[in-house]
């Protein structure tokens, strides 16, 4: 519930604003929504840093010059309590599921804000998106109608989509 809005002047074009102030304000751009879900994660006992991305370059990241202009995005790298490492970007809206089914697009090289890294990381995502869709006919004759029942299935980057899609049309452009 806190909106994505960057307002990109200042020590905070750079600088997250504390995490209090982000959920006071109940708004925050990726930097702040960022160090927000990093501080309540950690206050949960949970490891969790935050990860610098370039959201054009991916894999090609490594491939450039160092340059505090480099990063154009802040997502947060979660470790687990069986030390399985999963990145979350909190700027996606309609996200669902648990830690282990959240997609992340693949941002490629990753450098995690922590005191021992000296360089960046290469993602591992795991892209859980799928659509499954059964459908079943059932009729008793040729003569008489048929009947279609059709069970549809989203995971993933797809559930996050059709979880948006319901929410900004109506019930009957639904249905329609």
């Amino acid at each position: 519930e806190i909106r994505y809005l960057g307002i990109e002047m200042g020590k905070n074009s750079h600088q997250p604003h504390q995490p209090w102030e982000t959920l006071d304000a109940r708004w925050g751009d990726c930097k702040d929504k960022t160090l927000l879900l990093v501080a309540l994660l950690r206050e949960l006992g949970v490891q969790a840093y935050p990860a610098l991305v370039n959201s054009r370059f991916g894999p090609r990241l490594e491939e450039r010059l160092p340059s505090p202009f480099l990063f154009d995005h802040v997502i947060a790298q979660v470790v687990d309590s069986t030390g399985k490492t999963h990145y979350v970007d909190g700027t996606i809206s309609d996200q669902g599921g648990t830690l282990a089914t959240i997609d992340t697009p693949d941002y490629g090289s990753v450098l995690i804000v922590r005191p021992d890294t000296h360089a960046p990381t290469r993602m591992t995502p795991a892209s859980r998106a799928s659509t499954l869709v059964e459908q079943i006919y059932t009729t008793t004759d040729y003569a008489k109608p048929a009947q279609l029942t059709v069970h549809t299935t989203y995971t993933g980057a797809d559930a996050d989509a059709m979880r948006s899609s319901l929410g900004t049309s109506s019930l009957e452009d639904f249905a329609h």
